[in-house]
């Protein structure tokens, strides 16, 4: 069964904002104070929301940072599942933990650090 992929936050703002507000990509742009292009890659799912424009859209259009970041973060996790169930076969790890023997392991197998001179 195919995994469903949550809303990128470029679609949740072209829908909710630009559409049903009659907002054009212009004018939010010149709000949000980003080129109409960098606005232009998000509504159109073709680049990831920065902390930096979360922040931006928080203050313009409302809602916290943290909520706007909490889109991307669903979006981005979810299509990573769904690529993952695709391609099961490369997502497969080469040596798998049990109980987590190999954690411990690696962590007795790396070399001691230098200790610090006493004069230090």
């Amino acid at each position: 069964m195919a995994r469903r992929i949550a809303t990128h936050p470029g679609g949740f703002i072209k829908r909710n904002y630009l559409e049903e507000l009659g907002l054009t990509v212009s004018a939010l742009a010149e709000a949000l104070g980003i080129h109409r292009a960098t606005l232009s890659r998000l509504l159109n799912e073709q680049t990831d929301l920065s902390p930096a424009l979360a922040l931006r859209l928080s203050m313009v259009l409302g809602g916290t940072p943290g909520s706007w970041m909490n889109l991307q973060t669903n979006h981005s996790l979810t299509k990573l599942e769904a690529e993952r169930e695709a391609d099961e076969h490369a997502w497969k790890p080469a040596v798998a933990l049990q109980d987590g023997c190999l954690a411990r392991h690696a962590r007795a197998q790396q070399p001691a650090l230098p200790s610090r001179p006493a004069s230090l």
